[in-house]
């Protein structure tokens, strides 16, 4: 069970709004098949899973699938076949619709037409002509990947946001692209570079408290201290620069948001410098890492979706923590507490690879861990009387606490390739990451 997926499966949720039959828009190629014929050359045109009313400019045959681009029009969907009449071979099709796209009819061109019109994926010219110049280069599987769930989510289609969508699905820890960021800027001498360390070692940085202190105070103070971390670590990395998704977590006297600092606004001033090959690289990864969990990060209507992943300590054992959030705000604009769904994953030095599912409906929580280990259930049953009770402190009921293997829900479990802390838990604690 590795972290990408789990992120991919955030990436294959599909958008948030909508039905394809209400975004065809002037101008967009799709790939559609005649389902019915009625007078006056009208059509019931499937495209996608979506059944659509069209004027078509030409008349059609039953069950033909055509390349058709949306026309300008009042009331009714117009369509216009890209076919020339006489021809009806599936290379005379994709020379054609080429050439309205204004785009050579090259292999590579062919192959992205053709897994545009497999994913029933709405294109422009403009998209095409930008997936085309994006794709050179590159593996084209992953990058036809991409682009399906860069235009699935409906996210601006441009190249900074596929180089952040294409540095999300590669899935490096974000632990190890900061790392290797601190290691290229320590040779350089540029003003950007030492501030840029000065902020990135409090985040690699681990826990030094000593085993004792650990053990005394675990009960008590752990789960704040990695709460608090936790809140911090959002804000210093710079999800919240731009849109401010850190609001999500932050307490009614938390830091104000110009008064803290994070990552990303340095990254853009290093980048619009002069700096080497291996700066320049490690900058964009992490830039792109940040930007690419912020788009991820969505809001429609009432409802609100949070993504991110941020290094956290844990028993002084470095991992990187990927979260889902999805609530709903109330009539103030606030999140409503009482209603939400919170998916974790985490690879822990213990119990390895862990992902938590946690649902809140009506301020009544149900838990659902997922793990390899047999006797997880065994050691957790001894601290949920505990959770229950500092729940009910703040007046959330728990129901239920459900181990699952992740192969009771079909997922195959992987060796995660990601360095363990040689960090040892006292002994009487041996075999737990933290308590619940």
């Amino acid at each position: 069970m590795q972290p990408l997926n789990f992120v991919q499966t955030v990436l294959n949720q599909q958008q948030l709004n909508g039905n394809l039959a209400f975004a065809l828009r002037p101008g967009q190629i799709v790939s559609g098949q005649v389902t019915k014929l009625y007078p006056n050359q009208v059509a019931e045109v499937l495209i996608g899973s979506n059944k659509v009313i069209a004027q078509l400019e030409t008349p059609l045959s039953i069950q033909e699938r055509h390349w058709f681009q949306v026309q300008s029009g009042e009331g009714k969907v117009h369509l216009k076949v890209l076919e020339a009449n006489e021809g009806t071979e599936t290379v005379m099709r994709t020379e054609n619709v080429l050439k309205a796209l204004s785009l050579p009819n090259s292999k590579e061109n062919a192959l992205l037409l053709e897994f545009m019109q497999t994913k029933q994926l709405p294109i422009t010219k403009e998209t095409m002509h930008t997936a085309a110049d994006w794709l050179k280069g590159k593996p084209l599987k992953e990058g036809l990947n991409v682009i399906e769930v860069t235009l699935n989510k409906e996210l601006p289609f441009t190249k900074s946001i596929l180089n952040s969508i294409r540095t999300i699905i590669e899935d490096e820890p974000i632990s190890s692209i900061i790392d290797r960021l601190k290691t290229v800027l320590k040779n350089s001498d540029q003003h950007e570079a030492k501030r840029l360390i000065s902020m990135i070692d409090p985040l690699i940085k681990l826990d030094s408290k000593t085993e004792s202190d650990q053990t005394k105070n675990i009960q008590a103070t752990n789960s704040k201290i990695i709460l608090e971390e936790l809140k911090n670590v959002i804000r210093k990395i710079g999800y919240s620069y731009e849109n401010e998704t850190f609001k999500l977590l932050k307490e009614q006297d938390g830091v104000e948001i110009n008064k803290i600092e994070s990552l990303k606004p340095h990254l853009i001033r290093l980048l619009s410098e002069e700096v080497s090959a291996p700066v320049r690289e490690a900058s964009e990864k992490l830039m792109n890492k940040i930007t690419g969990y912020q788009v991820l990060s969505q809001e429609a209507g009432p409802i609100q979706h949070l993504v991110f992943q941020v290094p956290l300590a844990v028993w002084g054992n470095g991992t990187d923590l990927t979260m889902q959030w999805s609530g709903r705000k109330n009539d103030n604009g606030k999140i409503d507490p009482n209603f939400c769904r919170i998916l974790f994953y985490l690879s822990l030095e213990h119990i390895k690879d862990t992902i938590v599912d946690l649902h809140v409906q009506n301020r009544v929580i149900s838990i659902s861990v997922l793990n390899h280990r047999e006797d997880l259930k065994e050691i957790a049953n001894l601290f949920i009387p505990n959770l229950k009770k500092a729940l009910e402190e703040l007046n959330y009921h728990l129901s239920s606490v459900n181990f699952e293997k992740p192969s009771d829900r079909k997922i195959s479990k992987t060796d995660v390739n990601k360095k363990q802390s040689n960090y040892k838990l006292p002994n009487n604690y041996s075999g737990v990451d933290f308590r619940i």
